[in-house]
């Protein structure tokens, strides 16, 4: 049974499962304790921003005069432009896609050879492509559906206005009744 290559391929790929999941799960961990430093950062940047404001309303209280407070204000908002752009990074679903899934496969798998298919294209920029359709069509989607929920407001508009105007005609013509009967 030894000889048999099932049980020789089924060991290497068990090993081989064993190796990905201990990645996989620090990955992972390294991903959540990301997510976890930016949402700190960002409670940070939101106390920390209260604090200037404070200082702000009451200069003399604090003894600091104009330009401190401006040096301030532009540091909060440098370091919430930087929080912002790692949380963008972090939660983006395609970077996480493309960086983290595809490079890990690569690594794990060895394939850091570009393959080309008969037109010169490769994988990735099969990915890429797909990728940007995929989003130029989500946002089609969403520029459709804002439209139909403006349309549905404006519809509701109407109709709210047909209801007063009805409204008005039964109590008119409840008048008209009373004076010709």
């Amino acid at each position: 049974m030894s000889d048999d290559p099932f049980f020789v391929v089924k060991r290497e790929v068990e090993q081989s499962l064993v190796q990905v999941g201990s990645l996989y799960q620090a990955w992972f961990q390294q991903l959540t304790n990301a997510l976890e430093i930016v949402a700190a950062a960002c409670l940070d940047l939101l106390i920390f921003n209260g604090t200037v404001q404070i200082v702000q309303s009451n200069p003399a209280r604090f003894k600091l005069d104009r330009s401190h407070i401006d040096e301030r204000k532009q540091f909060v908002q440098e370091s919430r432009k930087k929080v912002e752009e790692m949380k963008s990074s972090v939660n983006n679903p395609s970077a996480a896609r493309m960086g983290g899934q595809q490079g890990m496969r690569n690594n794990l798998m060895g394939s850091n050879k570009t393959r080309t298919d008969k037109y010169g294209r490769t994988e990735d920029e099969y990915k890429v492509s797909n990728q940007k359709f995929v989003e130029r069509e989500q946002q089609q989607q969403q520029a459709l559906m804002q439209d139909q929920d403006a349309q549905m407001s404006d519809v509701a508009v109407t109709v709210g206005n047909l209801r007063e105007v009805a409204r008005v005609m039964g109590s008119e013509l409840d008048d008209q009744t009373r004076l010709l009967g």
